[in-house]
């Protein structure tokens, strides 16, 4: 799974003197378990503004639901890596990881399959059928579902993807980024004394 590109570390605080604090075991662990605790709230606002965002009939929420963290002793402090299930719609909503696009919005483009004939749209539910479907009866160059498919769906030689089929109008993952690596840091050392937190990347 990739890494969003949000990371944290957190570690003791430096005294008056200068001097780094050194947490003991039991101290650790109640800061893990703290960070844990911010962490959800991270991967709740992820997955809370992508669902606003994509709504488009073909949407299956998958995405959102694919962001996950970790957090992990290291040395002597915390460590906090943030997670997106790596799926082809991904590199088409963030200018991160590698994205194709690198300035929103994104206007109309066409998507065409690379190695196969053509690209599998699966259906979320009965209502996207009749959405892509249409008044004229089948999207053009597109095949049923094959029997037994885990994804029921068509299959199309390409798709325009823009305003009425869910265009992009924000990078929601690189604003969400943003935005949780200065809460995350602000909230956490609110709320846990004598620690520092550190945004890795």
């Amino acid at each position: 799974m990739p890494v969003i590109g949000l990371s944290f570390r957190v570690e003791g605080a430096t005294d008056a003197a200068g001097k780094v604090r050194q947490f003991n075991a039991e101290a650790l662990k109640e800061i893990r378990e703290a960070t844990k605790e911010r962490a959800r709230q991270t991967v709740f606002q992820f997955q809370t503004q992508m669902e606003r965002e994509y709504t488009s009939a073909w949407a299956t929420g998958m995405l959102a639901r694919g962001v996950t963290y970790r957090t992990f002793v290291k040395g002597d402090g915390i460590e906090v890596k943030f997670y997106i299930q790596d799926r082809k719609e991904l590199r088409y909503v963030t200018a991160a990881l590698g994205g194709y696009f690198r300035q929103f919005p994104v206007g109309p483009f066409v998507i065409k399959p690379v190695r196969a004939q053509s690209l599998l749209i699966p259906f979320p539910n009965s209502l996207a059928r009749q959405f892509i479907r249409g008044a004229g009866g089948r999207f053009k160059g597109s095949k049923g579902g094959t029997e037994g498919d885990p994804s029921p769906g068509i299959r199309v030689k390409q798709v325009l993807w823009g305003r009425r089929t869910g265009g992009f109008s924000r990078d929601v993952i690189s604003e969400v980024a943003e935005a949780e690596s200065v809460l995350f840091v602000k909230d956490l050392t609110s709320s846990v004394q004598g620690i520092a937190v550190k945004v890795t990347s």
